[in-house]
């Protein structure tokens, strides 16, 4: 006598992930938030190379898998293109004052410059200039100036707002392209069958 072959349980419909993606998706998050916190030039290149192999993984994804995954795959690639395309002709083609006011942004620059004067209030601070190093028409040669004692104080910015928008951006449409995929199984798991 042999065993009895279970059933197969039914599929639920809803959202279901696994541990591995929820690790992978908090470990994201986590590494965002210090770029945000520290918006440096490495910050914003990593993002960015990290957009572009994902651009890529998704495609080799719509080649070699097949069902939910190239779903997601076709969807990530779909949003993420859109986003960066709408980013690109708003910011760039339509704030040339041939086309369009030079005030226009796109709304992850409102909600990035925003969010920097949030994270970063105090972005001034405060430098000493070296003795000798004047800004202009002096008696050096070079346009330097001579002075006696510490310098004059000057205030620089400790981090680049661009460098955060960069981030943002990058953020921006990485999470278009995760909802553009969410998107996409969605329609897939409910297509009818033909």
């Amino acid at each position: 006598m042999s065993a009895p072959v279970p059933e197969p349980r039914p599929r639920r419909s809803g959202l279901q992930f696994t541990l591995a993606s929820l690790l992978l998706a908090m470990t994201s998050v986590a590494l965002l938030c210090v770029a945000l916190a520290r918006p440096t030039r490495f910050w914003s290149e990593a993002l960015v190379l990290l957009v572009l192999a994902a651009l890529l993984t998704s495609v080799l994804a719509i080649v070699y898998r097949s069902g939910r995954t190239r779903a997601f795959a076709v969807g990530f690639l779909v949003f993420t293109l859109g986003f960066l395309a709408a980013l690109v002709s708003r910011e760039r083609l339509f704030r040339d004052p041939r086309f369009g006011s030079g005030s226009d942004e796109f709304i992850s620059s409102h909600v990035g410059t925003w969010l920097f004067t949030k994270i970063h209030p105090n972005n001034y601070q405060p430098v000493t200039g070296m003795p000798g190093m004047g800004m202009g028409g002096g008696l050096m040669p070079g346009g330097g100036m001579m002075m006696s004692g510490p310098g004059p104080m000057m205030l620089i910015p400790k981090y680049d707002r661009d460098r955060f928008l960069e981030i943002v951006h990058a953020a921006s449409a990485l999470l278009a392209g995760v909802l553009g995929g969410l998107v996409a199984q969605a329609l897939y798991a409910t297509r009818r069958e033909s």
